[in-house]
């Protein structure tokens, strides 16, 4: 497995995530500075919005209505918010954490969710203030890693790194199936495109970007010898997807089939 901890300035990807937001902004985590760090989609303007008092930051979630920007840091345990340029910043979750990571927002329950990779938990709060947390899933995954709505169906989607598996339940946690498990080495980030009913993963260890429809089927490799694809989001407007390298340590950009890398 890849692993090289060394100390780029735009990805140390283990620690990086993607959010692509409607501002005409990219944010993603940069775990070597440590900083939240956002730029235009093509790269320039590149400017630090949350820089003090972080430790290992990992994902970042934009919330495009309330115009909030949430991270979970693993050093801290904490998930966190702001404005999206950095401004009244505020810890959301500040307890029972142990390895926070992947992050949702679902807008018709007002509710965050996030997987603690540490606790094998998918859990969830009011968006509004963090209170009523609820554990959904536990003992039923292993390594929880990414995490997805289907606003439009109530489903939730994740991924679990050393299950080698992508899995699906209803938004309350129920109803668990394994919707992708062959051919999965690593699992990593994953994102969905709701209209046309797909899923996007990166797999860090086969060095892969796949998609498939949301039972599983049709499985198609989008790109393969990326090196190291850790994050993934999708511009489905302007038919992108975003991606993280950690071995490269770069941000990549395709067609939502692959093309023009």
């Amino acid at each position: 497995m890849k692993r090289s901890v060394t100390t780029f300035f735009i990805a140390y990807v283990l620690c990086t995530t993607l959010a692509f937001s409607q501002i005409k902004k990219i944010y993603w985590s940069d775990g070597s500075v440590p900083a939240i760090m956002r730029s235009n989609p093509d790269g320039s303007e590149l400017e630090a919005v949350v820089v003090n008092d972080l430790i290992n930051p990992y994902e970042v979630f934009v919330d495009q209505r309330n115009f909030k920007l949430y991270w979970s840091d693993r050093g801290t345990k904490t998930i966190e918010r702001s404005n999206l340029d950095g401004s009244d910043r505020e810890v959301v979750i500040g307890s029972f954490l142990n390895e926070p990571r992947g992050l949702a927002i679902d807008p018709i329950s007002e509710k965050l969710f996030w997987v603690d990779f540490g606790t094998q938990k998918i859990q969830k709060a009011n968006l509004s203030d963090g209170s009523e947390i609820e554990t959904i899933i536990e003992g039923m995954i292993e390594e929880p890693h990414g995490i997805v709505i289907d606003h439009k169906n109530q489903k939730l989607y994740w991924t679990d790194r050393k299950a080698k598996k992508i899995q699906q339940s209803n938004i309350d946690g129920t109803n668990i199936i394994t919707i992708i498990e062959s051919g999965l080495q690593n699992p990593a980030g994953i994102d969905l495109d709701i209209e046309n009913k797909r899923l996007y993963w990166t797999d860090s260890v086969s060095d892969r970007i796949q998609s498939a429809n949301f039972d599983g089927s049709d499985v198609k490799t989008l790109i393969s010898g990326v090196d190291t694809p850790f994050r993934i989001r999708l511009d489905l407007k302007n038919k992108k997807f975003y991606y993280t390298d950690f071995s490269l340590s770069i941000i990549g950009i395709a067609n939502l089939d692959g093309s023009e890398i």
